[in-house]
């Protein structure tokens, strides 16, 4: 996990995750993350969901651009908060995804089951289904000097 913003670059290429990028099917934006780097998730083109928590207040230039295959967008804050966020240009897949907006207030105690299936089994039993090629959490930040 990390706080603070994302990296800005300039050019796909320089993203961490870069090689493996036509592999990622999901990510998850943690909450203490700030901003989404400028062409951070630009040569994910098989990038389908992204969940974004409701820290990010900036979203930079073309951080999706070429996302074609996105379309949903899951935001930890309210529909309100959403339209907070500055959002940069160059990000179209983005902005036209379905929105799914979660925040506390929107998920009734009794609705929390005790026995629910844990995150990580349910996500080792999606990839043994092949239901999900990779899910990749991502929390980079800029260090700090």
């Amino acid at each position: 996990t990390g706080v603070g913003e994302m990296f800005d670059y300039s050019s796909a290429d320089e993203a961490p995750w870069y090689s493996c990028s036509s592999l990622i099917k999901s990510a998850v934006i943690e909450s203490g993350v700030t901003s989404i780097g400028e062409l951070a998730f630009t040569s994910c083109e098989n990038l389908m969901k992204i969940e974004i928590a409701d820290s990010v207040v900036s979203i930079g230039e073309g951080a999706f651009s070429e996302c074609r295959a996105l379309s949903e967008v899951i935001y930890s804050g309210t529909e309100a908060d959403w339209g907070n966020i500055v959002i940069e240009s160059d990000n179209e897949p983005l902005v036209g995804s379905k929105f799914i907006f979660i925040s506390e207030e929107a998920i009734p105690e009794e609705a929390i089951s005790e026995e629910a299936i844990p995150e990580e089994d349910a996500r080792n039993a999606a990839l043994q289904a092949g239901e999900i090629d990779i899910s990749f959490f991502t929390s980079f930040w800029r260090p700090t000097t």
